[in-house]
């Protein structure tokens, strides 16, 4: 509450893998009833870089581990919900 979902992006990127981002573009928004079983959740997705090639990732917050997947590899991890979907949706793949 209080800020913008862009804001909310950044922050959010932030606070989970120690990496500064910029925003490049909008994914999406992904706001099927179904397309998580703990409940209606709405997701807006953006498509993001580092600010520098000196980000440092580190999970944290309530990130236990934090891993960066070659984009070749996305495609064999079993990802939760419809996040290939989101994935699928960026472009990137």
């Amino acid at each position: 509450m209080g800020e913008t979902v862009e804001r909310a992006c950044i922050r959010e990127a932030f606070e989970e893998t120690n990496i500064n981002v910029k925003i490049l573009n909008l994914i999406g928004v992904f706001s099927d009833p179904k397309r998580d079983p703990r409940g209606h959740n709405i997701s807006i997705a953006f498509k993001c870089v580092p600010v520098s090639e000196n980000e440092k990732p580190l999970a944290k917050d309530d990130a236990k581990t934090l891993e960066i997947i070659p984009l070749d590899k996305i495609l064999d991890l079993k990802l939760a919900f419809d996040h290939l979907d989101i994935i699928k949706a960026s472009g990137i793949l």
